[in-house]
């Protein structure tokens, strides 16, 4: 469904007191109640608050907590549903030739995977499949959306949405990643534990060897967070990193979160004493300071897509670092020196017990 921002602007303005909208952010949309800083107008607070709606697709939550308090304003305002007219319904010609441009960008994305796939044929990595019937699901929408294309369209036969017997590529649900930290000792483990897994006809995907060139790699990452076993090699620079943190707030949120990591901790990463915990937690809080600090120097708050989003994932590493952190502590995890005796044969055993469940 899509909204009308300005309509939800002028609700927000009319409908809640600075109270009531204070409340709101805190109780529902905490990642944004974060960003707030004292000096702030309310309409720069709303702002962020449409911003952040607008990227994690929360606008149903936000009308349904606004009517939960002021449903008169609501629906003088919005009316009963908050939609906007559809451009296929009469849209202006700007949103059309906005929509018609990322057809045809996703629609050249699309035909280069598709070429990848047919060259690599069972060998197509996952993260590829799912990225082309993603694709086509979007080209699909935008399609309806200009009214040249049937609201039920299928997809093209020579990207079935379901693997047919000659596609033997899996599911990443049914497939075993690594999430680590590039350079250093992490890297260097990581390639002894792919070749010898290599050796053992043991499938590992990694970034270096299955992301390819202009993959994308928020994508892959989301990837790993529903893999089936992950092996998780925490280092100090690994919990300090966004792309790192989000892989395994990815693996945490597709729950068993216990049962499909294999942790191997690092002597630099300072999990097991509380006042290093904190120091994690307080590194994350600078990181998301410094941020807000710095998008106040510039005059307009528009066109930071992006930027916003890592302070959303800033603060959302903050909250969950100490929860994720606690479990980790609590696993009996060997060294890499350990692991690596015995060429890493009680990590394979159990990764193996795991793959066969």
């Amino acid at each position: 469904m899509d909204y009308n921002p300005a309509e939800i602007r002028k609700l927000l303005q009319n409908a809640l007191s600075e109270e009531e909208f204070t409340s709101l952010c805190y109780d529902y949309f905490r990642p944004v109640y974060e960003q707030f800083s004292a000096g702030m107008s309310r309409p720069q607070k709303i702002q962020r608050l449409l911003e952040y709606c607008e990227r994690q697709g929360k606008f149903d939550d936000l009308l349904a907590q606004v009517r939960a308090i002021n449903p008169g304003q609501v629906e003088k305002i919005i009316g009963s549903g908050g939609a906007s007219t559809s451009p296929s319904a009469g849209g202006s010609a700007k949103d059309l030739s906005h929509i018609q441009s990322l057809l045809d960008i996703k629609q050249r994305r699309l035909n280069v995977l598709i070429e990848q796939k047919a060259t690599m044929g069972p060998h197509t990595p996952a993260y590829i499949t799912m990225e082309i019937q993603t694709l086509q699901a979007e080209i699909n929408q935008h399609k309806i959306e200009l009214g040249i294309a049937p609201a039920q369209a299928e997809p093209p036969a020579e990207t079935p949405a379901v693997s047919s017997s000659s596609d033997t590529a899996i599911q990443p649900e049914q497939q075993l990643f690594v999430s680590y930290a590039w350079k250093g000792e992490s890297e260097t483990l990581v390639d002894k534990i792919y070749e010898t897994f290599k050796n053992k006809n043991i499938t590992l995907i990694r970034d270096k060897q299955n992301l390819g060139y202009r993959g994308r790699i928020k994508a892959f990452m989301e990837q790993i967070g529903r893999g089936k076993a992950v092996i998780v090699v925490i280092s100090d620079k690994y919990l300090k990193s966004p792309n790192c943190m989000f892989e395994l707030i990815q693996i945490a949120k597709n729950n068993e979160f216990y049962e499909r990591i294999f942790p191997i901790v690092l002597e630099d990463a300072h999990i097991y004493d509380p006042i290093d915990q904190i120091n994690y937690i307080s590194y994350w809080e600078e990181k998301t300071k410094a941020l807000n600090e710095a998008m106040r120097t510039v005059e307009s708050a528009a066109n930071l897509q992006g930027i916003r989003e890592n302070i959303d994932l800033y603060t959302e590493i903050r909250g969950t670092i100490a929860g994720l952190v606690n479990i980790l502590q609590d696993m009996n995890t060997l060294t890499p020196d350990d692991l690596a005796e015995d060429d890493f044969k009680l990590l394979i055993e159990a990764i193996e017990r795991k793959m066969a469940e």
